[in-house]
C-alpha cells in the first residue's frame, strides 16, 4: 500500500542514486511510519498539511547535503 512506499521509498532510492536526497511529504500520522521513512535515509520527513516555506527548506538543507556518490 502508501504506507509502505512511504517507508520503503528512501532506502530503494538510496541504495539506486544515493546522492539523492530525499524529502518525504506524508500525511501518514503514524509515529512509526514516520520513523522508518526517516531510518530508511529520508533527509527529513514532513507531514501534510505542510506550510510551504517549511517544504521549501527541508529540501534547500537536502539539496546543500553533501554528495556521496555521482554514479
Amino acid at each position: 500500500g502508501y504506507a509502505a512506499s512511504v517507508n520503503h521509498a528512501p532506502s530503494v532510492i538510496n541504495r539506486r542514486k544515493p546522492w539523492v536526497p530525499v524529502v518525504v511529504l506524508t500525511g501518514s500520522e503514524d509515529a512509526g511510519e514516520l520513523a522508518a521513512a526517516r531510518a530508511a535515509g529520508a533527509v527529513k520527513v514532513l507531514r501534510k498539511p505542510c506550510d510551504p516555506a517549511v517544504l521549501l527548506g527541508a529540501v534547500a538543507t537536502a539539496a546543500q547535503r553533501p554528495q556521496s556518490s555521482s554514479t
